[in-house]
């Protein structure tokens, strides 16, 4: 499985830490401009490092992307290109020993993006450890905050997302899938299992209803319960009308796809196996 690599917060981190304001502002504010654009076209990350404020960053967490696929690694990589293009504008030798440590985790990290582009399909749509059934899951219940009732609403947003997401996942599962990139058979066996699991219980019962009601309880004092209650109440209708059936669709793909599957898993057995292995490690 090839690690992920595009501009996580690590590499946000440093290029917040390490754009020295001093020998050469204009790449400093190139530095800042191509982390915040970066920041922008990944909001699930903008969201987990509430990397602006105000309301840019509440617009920001209303969003929700398919954030692994051909089409995200295809956006990821145009933006990086962009990004190697204007480097050039910043010789090392122009630039103070803290910008050029910035601009290594640049070009490193845009051209990671560029020839991981070739290898978007290695990375499994649906697989039981990031496949985008759990990564929502994870991401809405645990990463999206819940500090206030803007932030509730804005999960609502989130919440109906989740369908159309995982829609897209399926549309480019079966594309991967007709290009001769198929899990390994015990993925799919537990990534059927998850789904099981997660849609077995009642929308009520379900995990992006309970732990909203949670994590909002938790704000008594300023969520009043008439509010809460609604709030609780129209991400279960959400549940119920779209997320559910959605899940359903994603099994039923993982279902058609089973009887096709094998025992082998290592990479080298998907067209261009070895190059994939090879970048990956």
């Amino acid at each position: 499985m090839l690690k992920k690599t595009t501009i996580t917060v690590f590499a946000l981190g440093l290029l917040a830490t390490l754009v020295v304001h001093a020998a050469e502002p204009s790449f400093d504010q190139w530095a800042d401009q191509f982390a915040a654009d970066w920041a922008r076209a990944h909001p699930q990350l903008a969201t987990r490092t509430q990397y602006f404020e105000g309301a840019e960053q509440d617009a920001i967490d209303r969003r929700l992307v398919l954030d692994r696929g051909v089409k995200a690694a295809h956006e990821d990589a145009a933006l990086a290109r962009r990004g190697l293009n204007e480097l050039k504008r910043y010789p090392d030798d122009r630039l103070s020993p803290g910008q050029r440590i910035s601009a290594a985790v640049i070009r490193w990290t845009c051209e990671q993006a560029v020839e991981e582009e070739k290898f978007a399909r290695h990375k499994f749509m649906f697989e039981h450890f990031r496949g985008v059934h759990v990564a929502l899951i994870h991401f809405l219940t645990t990463v999206h905050p819940i500090r206030n009732e803007r932030d509730a609403e804005n999960y609502l947003v989130r919440l109906a997302r989740v369908g159309p997401l995982l829609d897209e996942g399926i549309a480019e599962a079966r594309a991967a899938a007709t290009a001769g990139f198929l899990p390994p058979k015990f993925i799919v066996e537990r990534s059927i299992e998850q789904i099981d699991k997660f849609t077995a219980n009642a929308p009520d019962s379900n995990p992006f209803v309970t732990t909203l009601n949670a994590r909002l309880t938790r704000l008594d004092d300023e969520v009043s319960g008439a509010r809460r209650r609604e709030l609780v109440a129209a991400a279960e209708t959400e549940v119920s009308s779209s997320v559910l059936p959605a899940y359903q669709r994603v099994r039923d793909l993982l279902a058609s796809q089973l009887p096709r599957t094998t025992d082998d898993a290592g990479i080298w057995r998907l067209p261009d196996g070895k190059a994939a292995y090879a970048i990956g490690t």
